[in-house]
């Protein structure tokens, strides 16, 4: 308990932003959902859309080309996560000091 205590004395600043981000992610995360509902917005549209498309891939027979479409998604998807993620990577790497670890 006292390592808690002494933890929160220390970074009480740290505490506060990260508690601050957490209430407005949340925040305006219910703002928005309420917000759809009632505006027409790029997101009600697309869901709109996405509802219409499924009602249309159900009655038909050559899902060919929904399939294709869904193929290209999945790819975009996965290429803008595999680079996000060697881009964090290179970021980690990245020695601030010059120093390299051998000459420590």
């Amino acid at each position: 308990m006292y390592q808690i205590a002494t933890f929160a004395i220390d970074n009480w600043i740290n505490l506060i932003a990260i508690s601050w981000f957490i209430i407005c992610f949340k925040g305006y995360n219910i703002y928005t959902k309420k917000r759809s509902r009632n505006t027409y917005c790029l997101a009600s549209l697309m869901y709109q859309y996405r509802l219409e498309w499924m009602t249309q891939m159900i009655g038909r027979e050559v899902r060919i080309a929904d399939e294709a479409a869904i193929a290209n998604l999945e790819r975009g998807v996965a290429f803008f996560a595999s680079s996000t993620l060697l881009i964090l990577a290179s970021l980690m790497t990245i020695n601030p000091a010059g120093k390299y670890i051998h000459d420590a």
